[in-house]
């Protein structure tokens, strides 16, 4: 007889229509397909546009329908929201890996077929709010998410999307069944954490108005924003305006706290008053959208969409921005391409900035179609149409001005390393036009013109032939040799701005004449000898750093020191030079012909420094640092040719080299509102008694301290010492729902009372490939996370609390130096804990994982292989696809699984303990529920079994105590004695030790017992052999031979039988029943 046993799957109850309404009452308040659930109403279950609902580990899977002959799936809600969890949109066919959920099922509604486009219609009354993660299962699609009420982004990303339309209005389908075409009616709103699509290629926002009022990330972005119908077909976008003149008075509005960043940029609007208004930031970036190769920046002024039909093809390339209709720019504007595609006005703050070409194209070339009293440069200048210039139009390779009129007003400048072309009908130079200049730099971020000397040929066409500055030149800077040769007066701001100085050989500073201490926000502390000058360009402060020290660092001093929105400019160059948001200012007479490599901006009066715009360093770049111990505010801040930047909220120490590297922390950083934007500098350090972080921090490298003490910073070296005072923060370190911080490698040390480093909001960090910066996360001094730390590899310095709202998530390792408390999220490639793992959440380590203190596991835990040294307890579910490995004992009152399970301690089992390899136990087991494994198990230790063991081969060395079924396919080995009162079977059985048994005992083959048998009940095997005397009460059977080294006592109504011979080396006493020879 050979034994099979198979073990009964366990099956969940049946979801019932009643049990299903109540989850989704209770798990999808926010998401409700007709007919999903009670409290909703419904177009009735014959609506073929319903899509199914269900849920694994608290995510919402959405079944979508079967897609049409054109692959679109069209699934219609009443309400359609994504939560912080996520939602899951199942295009598998076939069972699929997901990221949100893990593996589920495959959508059987499909037919077999995945949809190619995913179309989520609202006919409901609500707005859609997206709050967290859409991912699709299966294989990529489209998504379009359609809700004529509107759309609320707060924390929106999308998975496995291969493109991504929100539209706020209503799909218009073609005869095939495509919906390319959209009616607009509501807004869509970019809030709070944003809407973050740069996983998939293009993101179209459809609307009636936009509102960015957070940051929004794509690849690549077409935003349209109209009162009308759109269609798109590929790159082609077609629009028409609805009749009437019922227009939103702004269609798109970036807000000052609002961003985009994008490898390229269409904005399409038109609204009665303004097209779009910008007055936060838009970056288009030649790369990867993080890496800010080539930016794309407007800030401030509109741009407006004439015209009530048009088409458009949209910016493709990185780097590209395109505005399509008139543009009014008092901000700035630059890019790797331009295209300007109507009226364009800049002011005279505007800059507009392209490093490969800008292209100004009008309908016909006898409209105006630039008009420029601001900063224009670009590696070619190309302008059809007519053009008026009052300020500087420069292009590096070449300047092409084809239209029906060219006017260059006194004071304007038309400049070119090439030719000037200017080809039309009326043509008026009042002003300067250079061909084949000299920029220095190279580029339009490097120097200025060197001409404006009295150079002849200044005019072409009228105007001044005596060289003079108008405006140009220098623009308004001191003449090399001193005075004016054939300029205006020193010192009295002749035609913008003279010689501002004191006609020496770098030439002063333009603007008011004689440089001041201060300007409003901005004080020089007069008390230093060596105190800086301040003076004012076209609005923009303009400080002479002072001359710097053997070391190279300008240590400059101020009662007060802010930066305005229109951002400050600290001049560290020997000459005449260009910046971004001065134009062009003379050299700094101060630093005695050497630039500085550090300026030390100190602040010695009782104010703390509000950061509110941009501060450019003039000339040379160098290192910043801002040091106010009454603390430091960033909001809009951002910095232009720093190499890096330090912002130190405590007073600085200079070494005996002069060196400022030691900081005693005083007051408090905070960044909010408008943020901080530190990617043009190399790296970036906070330093400060805290650290509140209430908006975006964007930085190619950061490195924060904040505590009680004294830092001292050298590079990537950094020690901290307490202050001797207990007075520490409570919280170091604060990063709150609002805030967030996304940089290539990010440093957080906090000491604090009760937490080094809390984070609700995100910190984010990804690898930039061939720069070093890997993608680095450290967070030292204890953390408490509550919302989201993503990054390639991720090392936490001290114990760390996951909230159940928390997400930690490394790409390659993350390490804990201290305990790990998980109530959320936490993934990655592998896990290394250095103290005891506490997990109530959900821990996935792609790899290993290992903790070095003990484990507690309530929550999910999956690794491919784990390793606990000391003690684990489990209630919930371990899951390893290979080794799981405690050097401790074991709780089990959930669910372990894994290929193979080894403890070294005793072991406890309650609910279910599973290895498909080996189960190997070196200490007791006691179990009261399912141990099982299709391998073999060894229990070093003894085994007490009150429910089920289920092995392939069970080996122990140690008594047995059995009340449940205990089953070996192959062999039990039990090396002492046997206690059984349930079920033992296996195909052979050998008990080292006597044996008493009261249930039922039975082998296919062979039952050796070297110790006696007291039997009360059954003990069946095809042979049997005891090696001591037998006790037998109940039934004692061997099929081929029983052979008894010992004597037998077999009582009344027992029974010993044997299909062969009973052989018994002892005394017989029976009064029972003996057979031999029985034939079965």
């Amino acid at each position: 007889m050979k034994m099979t046993r198979k073990r009964a799957a366990h099956r969940h109850a049946p979801l019932t229509p009643k049990r299903l309404a109540q989850l989704l009452a209770v798990a999808l308040p926010a998401l409700s397909a007709p007919a999903a659930h009670a409290q909703i109403s419904t177009g009735g279950s014959d609506n073929p546009h319903v899509p199914g609902i269900s849920f694994k580990n608290k995510n919402v899977i959405v079944e979508i329908v079967k897609p049409n002959e054109a692959g679109v799936s069209h699934n219609q809600f009443i309400n359609y929201n994504v939560g912080s969890n996520g939602l899951i949109l199942n295009n598998g066919s076939a069972a699929s890996d997901t990221q949100l959920a893990g593996r589920i099922d495959g959508n059987a509604r499909l037919g077999g077929q995945s949809a190619k486009v995913i179309l989520n219609e609202v006919i409901g009354g609500e707005r859609t709010k997206l709050l967290g993660p859409t991912e699709i299962a299966g294989q990529s699609a489209q998504l379009i998410i359609a809700n004529p009420n509107g759309i609320t982004a707060d924390g929106a990303s999308f998975i496995n999307a291969s493109q991504v339309k929100l539209v706020a209005g209503t799909p218009v389908f073609d005869a095939n069944g495509n919906a390319g075409a959209f009616d607009t009616k509501g807004g869509i709103e970019i809030e709070g954490s944003g809407l973050d699509a740069r996983s998939s290629a293009r993101t179209d926002l459809i609307a009636r108005t936009l509102r960015v009022n957070a940051a929004l990330q794509a690849q690549r972005l077409v935003a349209t924003a109209i009162d009308g119908n759109v269609k798109i077909d590929g790159d082609k976008l077609t629009y028409a305006l609805a009749q009437g003149t019922n227009r939103p008075e702004i269609a798109i509005d970036v807000s000052q706290l609002g961003s985009i960043h994008a490898n390229a940029i269409t904005l399409i609007g038109k609204g009665s008053s303004v097209g779009v208004n910008v007055a936060g930031r838009i970056e288009a970036i030649a790369g990867d959208p993080v890496v800010p190769k080539t930016r794309g920046i407007v800030s401030g002024g509109g741009i407006v969409l004439m015209g009530s039909t048009g088409t458009v093809k949209d910016a493709g390339a990185n780097g590209d921005v395109r505005l399509v209709g008139d543009a009014n720019i008092d901000g700035t504007i630059a890019g790797s391409v331009l295209t300007m595609l109507g009226e364009t006005k800049i002011g005279k703050r505007g800059i507009v900035t392209a490093s490969d070409a800008l292209l100004a194209v009008g309908s016909n070339s006898a409209g105006t179609t630039l008009t420029n009293d601001g900063f224009v440069r670009a590696g070619a200048v190309r302008v059809t149409g007519s053009v008026h210039n009052s300020g500087t139009l420069r292009g590096d390779r070449s300047v092409s001005l084809t239209g029906n009129a060219f006017v260059n007003e006194a004071g304007g400048l038309v400049s070119s390393g090439g030719a000037v072309d200017v080809v039309g009908g009326t043509y008026r130079n009042d002003g300067k036009v250079e061909q084949n200049a000299v920029f220095p730099g190279g580029n339009p971020e490097g120097g200025g013109n060197q001409g404006g000397d009295g150079q002849e040929g200044g005019n072409s066409g009228g105007g001044n032939s005596g060289g003079g500055n108008a405006g140009g030149g220098n623009a308004g800077g001191g003449n090399a040799g001193g005075g004016n040769a054939g300029g205006g007066n020193a010192g009295d701001g002749n035609a913008g701005g003279g010689n501002a100085g004191d006609g020496n050989q770098e030439g002063g500073n333009p603007g008011t004449g004689n440089p001041e201490s201060s300007v409003p926000g901005l004080v020089a502390d007069t008390n230093d000898a060596n105190s800086p000058r301040i003076d004012v360009k076209d609005g923009v402060p303009v400080v002479d750093i002072a001359k710097p020290n053997g070391s190279g660092l300008s240590h400059n001093r101020f009662t007060e020191y802010n930066v305005g929105p229109d951002g400050l400019v600290l001049n560290n160059s020997t000459k005449p030079v260009d910046t971004e948001l001065a134009g062009q200012i003379g050299g700094n007479a101060r630093l005695g012909g050497r630039a500085a490599r550090v300026i030390l901006n100190e602040v010695t009066g009782s104010g703390k420094s509000m950061l509110k715009g941009p501060t450019e360093i003039a000339g040379e770049s160098a290192l910043l640092v801002i040091a106010n111990p009454n603390g430091i505010t960033a909001n809009g801040a951002r910095f232009i040719n720093a190499s890096q930047v330090k912002l130190v909220a405590a007073t600085p120490s200079l070494d005996a080299n002069g060196n400022a590297n030691r900081f005693d922390t005083k007051g408090e950083i905070v960044v909010e509102g408008g943020g901080l934007d530190a990617r043009d500098a190399n790296r970036i350090d906070l330093i400060a008694r805290t650290l509140r972080i209430d908006a975006a921090l964007h930085a190619l490298k950061l490195a924060a301290i904040a505590g009680d003490g004294t830092v001292t910073y050298d590079g990537d070296n950094s020690a901290f010492r307490l202050a001797q005072s207990p007075n520490r923060p409570e919280v170091a370190i604060d990063v709150s729902k609002r805030g967030s911080i996304d940089a290539h490698d990010i440093t957080l040390t906090g000491n604090g009372s009760d937490t080094g480093v809390n984070i609700d909001g995100a910190i984010r960090s990804t690898l930039a490939s061939g720069t070093g910066l890997d993608g680095n996360v450290t967070i030292a001094g204890g953390s408490r996370i509550g919302g989201t730390v993503d990054g390639e590899s991720i090392q936490l310095l001290g114990g760390t609390d996951v909230g159940s709202a928390g997400s930690v998530t490394a790409r390659d390792a993350l390490s804990v130096l201290g305990g790990l408390k998980n109530g959320g999220t936490v993934t990655a490639a592998s896990i290394s804990v250095n103290g005891g793992t506490i997990n109530a959440g959900k821990l996935t380590a792609h790899g290993r994982f290992a903790t070095n203190g003990g484990l507690r596991n309530d929550g999910t835990l999956t690794a491919t292989f784990a390793s606990v040294n000391g003690g684990a307890s489990n209630t919930g579910t371990l899951s390893m696809e290979g080794r799981l490995g405690v050097n401790g004992g074991l709780t089990n009152d959930g669910t372990i699984e894994a290929a193979t399970v080894n403890v070294n301690g005793d072991t406890s089992n309650s609910k279910r303990l599973f290895a498909s390899d080996a189960l190997i136990l070196n200490g007791r087991m006691t179990n009261t529920g399912h141990l099982v494994t299709d391998g073999s198990l060894s229990i070093n230790g003894g085994l007490e079994n009150g429910l089920e063991v289920w092995a392939k081969a069970v080996s122990v060395n140690g008594g047995v105590t059995n009340k449940g079924t205990l089953t070996a396919l192959d062999r039990l080995a039990v090396n002492g004695g046997l206690t059984n009162g349930g079920t033992v079977e296996a195909e052979s059985i050998s008990v080292n030790g006597g044996a008493t048994n009261r249930g039922t005992l039975t082998a296919d083959r062979r039952l050796a017992i070297n110790g006696g048998l007291r039997n009360h009940a059954e003990a069946h095997a095809a042979t049997i052999s005891v090696n001591g005397g037998v006790f037998n009460a109940g039934t004692l059977r061997g099929d081929e031979r029983i052979g008894i080294n010992g004597g037998l006592d077999n009582l009344t109504s027992a029974r010993v039988s044997s299909g062969g011979v009973v052989k018994v080396n002892g005394q017989v006493a029976n009064a029972g029943e003996i057979e031999q020879y029985v034939k079965r």
